[in-house]
């Protein structure tokens, strides 16, 4: 009996502490004349695949850990955290996309959240070359 309940323990306690929400977000942008695309993600994880058309298709991919609760990631997604904004530079032909918030910390009840935001970028074709930190980013 004692055996079961340090089992039960454990697994509660194992559950906290592995604990993570997730979920995913869709963005669209128009590209005008771009021919290259400058990321500012904060990223590490991002892959770019090539499509016919004119627009842009971002999806976030976010995982946070610390969070046992999918609530408050949907609010902090609709707050705006993980929206990405666009800025052309017509002379360049450039496109940058950056992330609309800082990359502050998140806290949740004083504990700070580990995020991770996998992006997954459709570029049309238009799009010759994808660079973020000074790396070109393949395109498949």
């Amino acid at each position: 009996m004692k055996s079961l309940f340090i089992l039960a323990i454990l697994l509660v306690w194992s559950s906290l502490a592995f604990s993570q929400a997730t979920a995913s977000t869709n963005q669209t942008i128009t590209t005008t004349n771009a021919t290259t695309l400058q990321l500012n993600l904060f990223s590490p994880d991002i892959e770019v695949r090539e499509i016919r058309g004119s627009r842009l298709i971002i999806e976030s991919h976010i995982t946070v850990e610390g969070i046992t609760n999918n609530t408050i990631l949907e609010y902090v997604i609709k707050a705006g955290r993980y929206e990405l904004v666009s800025k052309t530079d017509a002379s360049t032909q450039t496109l940058t996309l950056s992330r609309k918030m800082s990359d502050k910390v998140l806290m949740v009840k004083g504990q700070p959240c580990t995020e991770k935001v996998r992006y997954v970028i459709l570029v049309p074709d238009s799009i010759k070359k994808v660079e973020t930190d000074g790396t070109q980013i393949p395109v498949q």
